[in-house]
């Protein structure tokens, strides 16, 4: 009040109050203010490469990272290195370029179309669907263990296709400059009009394999499948064993 006199009491309750105002500034925002700002955070990083929960454009980086369950599209990106894929994680690329390889284990589906082209390797491991179509290989195109499942029609693969130890697989229409090798495998297989520089190779599987038209450079070689390999039409160097009428 106009007039009333300024106590010691009144000067110390001021300067407290000035002190915890102040401290409250140093500790920083509130728990709820902070998971918001985490929040925001997750967001704003949802489509980065580090951490590829959405769509990567037609930008380039240098390694994509597809986090645990996520799903992450490269729509005509440009990566430098390599992509990995963990564990339940989906990769769609479209019209992409990776100038590395593409690695997934555990995951849940890889798929490559629109003229995606991959400088290195696609090695995939366990469990995941892989649909490879109007891709570019210039290394190996290898499936191995698990439930892994593969379509592959209309790619060019630069090295071998390799699927073992795995389940079903379509391959069709495909230029595959090394071998084709089908070993160990326990569902249905088929085979049909690729071309193949190198051998074909079935060896050891149990859910039966049907080999239609392809034109294989050297060798067809088919042993110890369980059916035996059926189809025809095929052309090869040399057709052996289990396949010699096919």
């Amino acid at each position: 009040m106009p007039g009333q006199p300024v106590t010691g009491r009144s000067v110390l309750t001021m300067f407290a109050a000035v002190l915890i105002a102040g401290c409250s500034e140093m500790n920083g925002p509130s728990e709820g203010q902070e998971a918001q700002n985490l929040a925001s955070r997750d967001e704003a990083g949802a489509t980065s490469p580090e951490r590829c929960r959405g769509t990567l454009g037609a930008i380039s980086v240098e390694n994509v990272n597809v986090p645990r369950g996520a799903t992450c599209v490269l729509a005509g990106t440009r990566v430098q290195g390599n992509v990995f894929v963990r564990t339940d994680a989906t990769l769609e690329a479209q019209g992409a370029q990776i100038e590395g390889n593409i690695q997934a284990e555990d995951a849940a589906s890889i798929r490559t179309s629109g003229q995606t082209f991959v400088g290195g390797n696609i090695q995939v491991k366990r469990r995941a669907a892989v649909h490879i179509e109007s891709t570019t290989i210039d290394g190996d195109l290898q499936i191995e263990e698990g439930g892994a499942s593969l379509v592959a029609q209309e790619n060019t693969v630069r090295g071998n296709l390799q699927f073992k130890k795995a389940g079903s697989a379509s391959i069709s229409a495909n230029i595959i400059d090394g071998d084709l090798q089908l070993e160990e495998n326990r569902l249905a297989l088929v085979v049909r009009n690729n071309d193949v520089r190198a051998n074909l190779q079935v060896f050891k599987n149990e859910g039966g394999v049907d080999i239609v038209s392809n034109r294989i450079s050297q060798n067809l070689q088919c042993k110890e499948n369980r059916p035996a390999p059926t189809g025809g039409g095929n052309i090869a160097g040399d057709k052996e064993d289990q396949c010699a009428a096919l």
